[in-house]
């Protein structure tokens, strides 16, 4: 498997989330694997890195967000079952954050 086969989801949950709602929260890093996408988290009080995982078997999302403090990261919060179309939404009341103008 090529790297371009092994990031298609992360790639695929970007796209998703959208361009815009990454610039709004002051994204910079971004990585992804397999089956998931994290990514940093600017601004927001609440959490400050968020993981979305595909589950592939239902065909929805797992959104973890974390506060992430030196060496220590705590979970804030986790939604299951997550349909593509919630993820902003998801994300917003996790992280207090508007995505969208």
């Amino acid at each position: 498997m090529n790297t371009s086969d092994t990031l298609q989801v992360a790639r695929t949950i970007a796209d998703q989330i959208g361009h815009r709602a990454f610039v709004m929260m002051g994204t910079r890093m971004r990585s992804g694997d397999e089956s998931s996408l994290t990514f940093d988290v600017r601004g927001s009080t609440k959490a400050n890195r968020v993981k979305v995982t595909l589950d592939r078997a239902t065909d929805t999302y797992t959104v973890e967000c974390y506060r992430v403090r030196r060496v220590s990261a705590d979970l804030v919060s986790s939604f299951a079952g997550i349909q593509s179309d919630n993820l902003n939404a998801c994300i917003e009341s996790a992280t207090g954050l508007r995505l969208s103008l």
